[in-house]
Order: structure tokens, then C-alpha cells, then sequence
């Protein structure tokens, strides 16, 4: 029997496979950056339930008075995906 996808299927050369994983590890190496960037902690928060309101991303200081006003200490704001 003759198999064609034995037919399809060649050997990568050991050069074009080096540089497949050089081009591999520049590629992460690139985006290490943004995680490294990211190393502001924030203070840990308490254990317990956190009640949280969602409010706009254009609240006003009364909007925040108000929500401060109703016991909340925790909102959320809609970032835009960006």
C-alpha cells in the first residue's frame, strides 16, 4: 500500500528548525516586558464577602458621595476592553 501522507510529510533541515526556535524564544522574550511591568502590589484585601457597586465610568464626586453615603466600599468601573 502506498500511503500518501507518508508522501506529504518531509524532515525539517536541523538549521530551519533552530531558527524556528530562536524566532520562538525572541517572540516571548518580547512579551516578558509587559508582564514585568506589571509589578505594582496592591494591598491585600481582607477575607470576607465584598459588596461592590457598578457604576459609570463617568461618575461624578456625587455619584462616588452617594455610593460612599449607601456602605459601599468597593466598585467597578467598565475599563472599555482597551
Amino acid at each position: 500500500m502506498n500511503s500518501t501522507r507518508g508522501a506529504l510529510v518531509q524532515p525539517i533541515p536541523r538549521r530551519n528548525f533552530l531558527k524556528a526556535a530562536a524566532s520562538a524564544l525572541a517572540a516571548g522574550a518580547m512579551s516578558r516586558p509587559l508582564a514585568a511591568r506589571a509589578t505594582v502590589r496592591l494591598e491585600p484585601l481582607p477575607p470576607g464577602i465584598k459588596l461592590s457597586l457598578q457604576i459609570s465610568g463617568a461618575a461624578t464626586d456625587e455619584d462616588l458621595q452617594f455610593t460612599q453615603q449607601l456602605g459601599v466600599e468597593y466598585v467597578s468601573l467598565p475599563s472599555g476592553g482597551d
